[in-house]
């Protein structure tokens, strides 16, 4: 059976700085791999003005259920030049990649982002993944610019996730996303809050080889 204790690599909550250069491996437990509480890097700051930070040139893969992720409104600050491996074709859980979640902010660029795949199809894992991410509550547009991502089912989905009339439209662009089971990049309209409009920008992306 899952227990609550969560396997994490490297974990930031309510703090600020550098997380470089690192190798992080093996946030997974035998025989509870289904238990999805096991991430590689976990940004975690609840109070908005907690400075920012910097995860930036780390080597991650064999986590449970994300690579690197960044969540509460407090969490802010850029995620570059990783390169996050995930399990290949599983059966026993959805991965993703780099995840923003519950109105953090981040700079996501320049990173490699492969091999996450859900294989019974009923749900999706995701290279990049923005989840509930509110310009009401976060601190900074996010944007996601200058990634490869191959062979997910998902390649980099906002999932309630959107930007700012007026010049802080959160930017969707140089990506090079392939082989996506699903889809190579998805939007989908959910804010929570509602905000009126999502003020996305996609441009510039190479989107190659997505099978359905």
């Amino acid at each position: 059976s899952c227990n609550t204790l969560e396997m994490i690599g490297i974990y930031y909550k309510g703090g600020a700085g550098l997380i470089r250069r690192n190798v992080v491996r093996n946030q997974i437990t035998p025989g509870h791999e289904s238990c999805q509480n096991g991430m590689g890097i976990l940004v975690e700051n609840a109070v908005v003005g907690t400075d920012s930070v910097t995860i930036e040139n780390n080597d991650v893969s064999n986590f449970d259920k994300n690579g690197i992720a960044m969540r509460l409104p407090g969490s802010i600050g850029t995620i570059a030049k990783n390169t996050v491996t995930g399990l290949g074709p599983t059966t026993f859980l959805a991965q993703n990649g780099i995840l923003l979640r519950d109105s953090a902010s981040a700079n996501i660029n320049s990173n490699t982002v492969k091999d996450l795949v859900y294989s019974p199809d009923t749900f999706g894992s995701a290279g990049i993944i923005l989840y509930n991410v509110s310009p009401l509550l976060y601190q900074s547009t996010p944007s996601i610019q200058r990634n490869v991502v191959d062979n997910t089912q998902f390649g980099i989905v906002l999932d309630g996730a959107g930007g700012v009339d007026g010049g802080n439209m959160l930017q969707i662009s140089s990506n090079t996303v392939s082989n996506s089971l699903w889809d190579g990049i998805e939007l989908e309209s959910d804010l929570t809050p509602t905000v009126n409009g999502d003020y996305i920008n996609v441009l510039r992306n190479a989107v190659s080889n997505t099978t359905t």
